[in-house]
């Protein structure tokens, strides 16, 4: 890895100069190298870079792509729109390490795509990670990124956004991958009234081994194979789903298997008319763990806070705590 430089003056007018290629903008410190002996695209290197794909255009990247790759780094993509023939713009490249040890920032917007096999929100210590999926273009076309795993915060802070009719696919999510690291993930369907904030996926981790947040809020959804909150010893989770949108949709986790306190501690909340549909639940799995689960409020329709599920066990080597308020069904 480089060395980090200082940002001085001299470096950001060196850095400000401004080169495009049809409809990828670049601005500023934006380079290609090498990472293990394959070529990588740097959006911030050592400095300050932007890159723009807009309008349409497909752009295949180098097999790895940085954003923030030194620590005194900021970089920053953003991938938006939809041409007049009704393409989006598309950035392909098989792996993404969004602040990589600096501050980097990846925006899919208005019926952008990112297509990637593996994108790392947040890779080292002190580094974050920020990756927002967000709206949908006039002609319906929605904001989304199709991966095989989405890993938010590795040693450092990831951060995801999915919101206003945002769509991610994956195979798997981790969410606080390391100890040490932690992870913030939102599906918000707020601004949305046409199709709900999504993310699917085959297993979530939130909290895998370290500090793992999410909140599926105003009508997101995660529809999962099998979710661990609170997946390894010395990990944390907590779970909020909350709400509905303007179609008095509810927020939604939709799964499986669902170990509540894996082998930590994790807290998962359903409110104000949120729902959990799980085949299997326990609530405080291994002897190292406490789940608790709290389900209260109604939503502006009063329609009940509600979890539904098959088999549930509460405290099958662990502690288990349910609670259920005014509001909450079970």
């Amino acid at each position: 890895m480089s060395q980090p430089k200082k940002i001085t003056t001299l470096t950001l007018l060196i850095a400000l100069t401004q080169t495009a290629n049809a409809n990828l903008t670049t601005t500023g410190d934006v380079t290609d190298d090498h990472y293990n002996n394959i070529t990588a695209w740097n959006i911030g290197h050592t400095a300050i870079g932007f890159a723009t794909l807009s309008n349409g255009q497909l752009h295949s990247a180098q097999p790895y792509t940085f954003t923030a790759r030194n620590p005194n780094a900021i970089g920053t993509l953003n991938i938006q729109g939809v041409n007049a023939s009704g393409t989006p713009s598309k950035l392909v490249s098989p792996s993404i390490r969004n602040g990589y040890s600096g501050n980097g920032t990846i925006n899919i917007l208005d019926g952008g795509i990112l297509d990637s096999y593996t994108i790392r929100n947040g890779w080292n210590t002190g580094s974050i990670g920020t990756l927002n999926i967000d709206g949908i273009h006039q002609n319906g076309t929605p904001s989304s990124l199709p991966s095989s795993n989405i890993i938010n915060g590795i040693y450092g802070y990831g951060i995801t956004n999915i919101s206003a009719g945002g769509q991610a696919h994956a195979d798997n999510v981790y969410n606080g991958m390391e100890s040490g690291s932690k992870g913030t993930l939102i599906i918000n369907s707020a601004n949305s009234s046409t199709i709900q904030s999504t993310l699917a996926t085959g297993d979530l981790w939130n909290g895998n081994s370290g500090i793992g947040l999410t909140k599926i809020l105003n009508g997101g959804i995660i529809y999962a194979s099998d979710t661990y909150n609170a997946r390894e010893i010395g990990s944390k989770a907590t779970l909020i789903i909350k709400g509905t949108n303007n179609n008095l949709q509810p927020s939604l986790l939709h799964t499986r298997w669902f170990k509540n306190g894996s082998q930590s501690t994790a807290i998962t909340n359903i409110e104000d008319g949120g729902q959990v549909i799980a085949t299997d639940l326990i609530n405080g799995f291994a002897s190292t763990s406490t789940g608790t689960i709290n389900i209260k409020g109604t939503s502006t329709n009063n329609a009940p806070s509600k979890l539904s599920t098959e088999d549930f066990i509460n405290g099958k080597s662990g502690a288990g705590i349910l609670n259920i308020t005014v509001g909450g069904l079970a």
